[in-house]
């Protein structure tokens, strides 16, 4: 090895390592301070996406009767994920602590080698190590693992397959990214867009290495979604409530309302996978010109990516345009795919541009400026990325604890507050009785803090549920429904969220509008309300306990 090669290494181990003590600095160390009491996203994820895999890890029967009494298991995420192998050693929290670190510290080496293996930044590891640190802290969703995360590491793969370097490596790695990220978030495209890349390789190249990806990328997703796959496939299929969808009210944009989305898209990303780009956007515009100029090759690469997310967000916006529906009518498998996720596929994309702009930029004969904008543009890319984030918001907390010794219990949606362990442990020795002999549903409340405390719901958010079971639940919640035409729209034309719905609470109370016979027919016995509900006599249920600490208020009816 030449001097050269020694000096390279030696600095890309100096940036990896200096972006492992960042990551550890900006978010483990404030989750170490913090612990249950960080702040986490409530929507789509507390309320939801958490408790699905804790319950597959607590379940290995074909039905779990925690839920809806009894969701097919088929219907909830793969048990074939890191997440959920680690939930089962460990407990949800730690779990998805130790999740998420890896996952930034994926995104930050997957990005810092695609960049200066295949992007031309060998030779400009700042630009590429402030990128990487930068696509590394961006507010995922990260219950999905590296969905998002992985696509670098995941392109760095299949460009050294195309290149006929480090094969087996790439291989390999290619292989475990399915047990570690979502088949219909970002895997189907990943898949699409790698086949039709080998079919082209094959003619062009005559490389058949690519192929043998495929195969082994669409193998191992099928092997980790099976569960899912056969029960779209059996004879014996349970019609679920995506069936019953209405087209018309979930994809109801025209056509200036699906270019105002399509428009939010590529200026600001998508809400489910935050790309945080503006500031990238406006300095590549600016660098444009100067690629030309120079006749620097991202010249080409520079337009090249912003019309690639510039297509995405148009696919984004124009999904939910109303005069596509008589099309997604006549084919229903298009009822239910969403092809408006291919917006997952931007963050990656906008990065590499970042690199590559910062590349560009770095040729400029003015050392000393150049790096300062590399920095000032990394301050400002930081400071809009952290602004609201959980990670924005932990480091703060952890500030205020460590260097103002102030209380942060409840302040925000903390793991802590948010499903209230000490209040429904004492709920449930109230109770005093198994679990799994009676049901509860929730009022003013997520169902998922009812289930992750180990409670037996009717009520629940689910991607997918037998339509039966939908039917059943809307004869306990019928007339509240007549009385919101709005909730009657979302629960008959969605009706994701199977909940106990309320109009707005007047001084703490409500008046539930609930058919407790049907209620008590599917062997609901408890309700948990924030509310007091004044109208309890009326509909057969009594208040027989208050439960109250920090974190929030319960009222306990028990039905009668």
């Amino acid at each position: 090895m030449n001097i050269n090669n020694i000096t390279k290494h030696t600095s890309n181990n100096f940036y990896i390592l200096l972006g492992f003590a960042f990551i550890t600095f900006l978010f483990f160390i404030p989750r170490l301070i913090l612990g249950d009491l960080s702040y986490l996203k409530p929507h789509d994820f507390l309320d939801s996406e958490l408790v699905y895999r804790v319950l597959v890890a607590n379940y290995n029967t074909p039905t779990i009767e925690q839920v809806m009494n009894g969701i097919p298991r088929n219907f909830l995420p793969s048990n074939k994920n890191l997440i959920v192998w680690l939930m089962m050693t460990m407990d949800e929290f730690k779990a998805i602590s130790i999740n998420e670190f890896l996952i930034r510290f994926i995104a930050f080496i997957g990005m810092f080698l695609l960049l200066t293996e295949h992007f031309e930044l060998k030779k400009n590891n700042l630009a590429a190590f402030l990128t990487s640190i930068s696509f590394s802290t961006l507010p995922y969703y990260h219950i999905y693992g590296i969905t998002i995360a992985g696509q670098p590491i995941i392109l760095w793969c299949i460009l050294n397959i195309y290149n006929n370097r480090k094969i087996y490596l790439s291989l390999f790695l290619i292989s475990l990214f399915p047990l570690y990220s979502s088949f219909v978030l970002s895997g189907i495209f990943i898949v699409a867009i790698l086949w039709v890349f080998s079919i082209i390789t094959i003619i062009r190249k005559k490389n058949r290495k690519l192929i043998i990806a495929s195969l082994i990328l669409t193998s191992m997703y099928l092997f980790v979604e099976w569960d899912l796959i056969n029960s779209i496939i059996s004879s014996e299929k349970i019609t679920n409530h995506r069936t019953d969808w209405d087209i018309e009210y979930l994809f109801n944009k025209d056509f200036m309302g699906s270019y105002s989305l399509s428009k939010e898209h590529f200026f600001h990303g998508q809400y489910h996978a935050h790309s945080k780009h503006c500031y990238i956007l406006i300095l590549s515009i600016i660098t444009l010109p100067i690629a030309f100029i120079n006749k620097d090759k991202s010249r080409i690469s520079i337009p090249l990516i912003i019309l690639s997310c510039l297509a995405l967000s148009f696919i984004h916006g124009f999904w939910r345009w109303e005069g596509l529906n008589h099309i997604k009518g006549a084919f229903p498998v298009l009822k239910t795919f969403n092809a408006s996720r291919v917006s997952f596929l931007s963050p990656t994309l906008w990065f590499i541009l970042a690199g590559i702009t910062l590349n560009t930029l770095s040729k400029l004969p003015f050392k000393i400026a150049t790096s300062l904008i590399m920095l000032t543009m990394f301050t400002f890319q930081m400071k809009h990325q952290l602004t609201k984030s959980e990670l924005g918001i932990n480091a703060k907390k952890s500030i205020a604890k460590v260097v103002f010794n102030k209380d942060v219990g409840v302040s925000g949606n903390s793991y802590k507050s948010y499903f209230n362990k000490d209040l429904f442990n004492e709920i449930k020795n109230f109770i005093n009785r198994d679990q799994s002999k009676y049901r509860v549903v929730s009022i003013g409340i997520s169902p998922s803090i009812a289930q992750l405390n180990g409670f037996y719901t009717l009520d629940s958010y689910q991607n997918i549920y037998p339509l039966s079971y939908k039917r059943d639940f809307r004869e306990i919640i019928e007339h509240e429904l007549e009385m919101n035409p709005r909730m009657k729209e979302y629960f008959d034309k969605w009706g994701s969220r199977c909940y106990i719905f309320n109009r707005p609470a007047v001084e703490n109370t409500i008046e539930a509008l609930i058919n407790t016979s049907k209620l008590k027919n599917m062997g609901g016995e408890y309700i948990f309300s924030r509310y007091i509900i004044r109208n309890s006599n009326d509909i057969n249920i009594k208040l027989i306990k208050t439960f109250e600490n920090n974190f929030g208020v319960i009222y306990l009816y028990e039905v009668i």
